[in-house]
């Protein structure tokens, strides 16, 4: 007959100091996360506290754009929080960068935006805004009123108010993309350089009052006197401009021939083509 005899084993004693150690490490483990989390909760309190918080937003250098949409602007810009606790209006959190961008990209009549600091509780919003340079009215030449102002760089920036008369040179051609509010009338660099040419020929005594597009091709200029001037997109604005002053400014063209010009066609180089209007009589 076989016995069957039960072996006890002992608890050995390296297996209770490493269930104790495993204790405490845990407990350690678990007074640190402790320990972070009352730090977390501290900082948020104290990003909360109303004197490092912004309660007042200052507006500097705006004329034409209201001060109260822009301070609701900004205030609606930082309010809220990140990641659902720490306060967007913290002195120390708010967003500065963030603000600037988005008033740029809201608000087409700022040139130039700068967000700064004041004090503990305030900032400041310094504006530049765009000047009205001239005005664009359309794709194609036209008795229309709904106009929108241009700045000297070509951009489209706001609806500008009806005026009478011929108080800033009227631009007219096709945009590209679909809106109007925002958009570039021509590259900067080409506006400029049209603006200066068209400003050169005031001198001249031609009073440009119309600049148009007329295709991918082709400008025309139309003056006061109701003449036209027409040149290629090809064509050096200098070159232009010394062949109008050779022409207009010759003994053959006096101020009576201005008045009864239909246009005049430098398309073709040093080759002008006149024609002028019929006599009533």
């Amino acid at each position: 007959m076989t016995t069957i005899r039960r072996r006890h084993h002992k608890h050995r004693p390296h297996s209770k100091l490493a269930q104790r150690r495993k204790k405490l490490l845990m407990f350690k483990i678990g007074g640190i996360a402790g320990f972070i989390l009352l730090v977390a909760i501290g900082i948020v309190f104290g990003l909360r506290a109303e004197r490092i918080n912004i309660t007042d937003i200052n507006i500097k250098g705006n004329s034409a754009l209201a001060t109260k949409a822009l301070k609701g602007f900004a205030e609606e810009e930082i309010s809220g929080n990140y990641a659902l606790v720490l306060p967007k209006s913290s002195i120390l959190l708010y967003p500065r960068k963030t603000l600037q961008a988005t008033l740029l990209e809201s608000f087409k009549e700022i040139k130039e935006v700068n967000v700064s600091y004041e004090s503990l509780q305030s900032i400041s919003i310094n504006i530049e805004e765009r000047v009205p340079h001239a005005l664009y009215c359309g794709s194609q030449v036209s008795t229309t009123t709904d106009c929108y102002f241009l700045d000297e760089d070509g951009l489209i920036f706001t609806k500008a108010p009806e005026f009478s008369g011929n108080v800033y040179l009227r631009y007219f051609g096709a945009l590209a993309g679909d809106t109007t509010i925002g958009n570039q009338f021509m590259l900067v660099e080409d506006f400029r350089e049209t603006s200066f040419f068209l400003a050169s020929l005031f001198e001249l005594g031609l009073n440009p009052i119309i600049f148009s597009i007329l295709n991918e091709d082709d400008f025309e200029i139309e003056l006061l006197s109701g003449g036209k001037i027409m040149f290629g997109k090809k064509q050096n604005l200098s070159d232009i401009y010394e062949n109008i002053q050779s022409v207009f400014g010759s003994e053959e063209f006096d101020e009576d021939s201005l008045e009864v010009l239909d246009y005049a066609d430098f398309r073709f180089g040093n080759k002008v083509y006149f024609k002028f209007k019929e006599s009533e009589e």
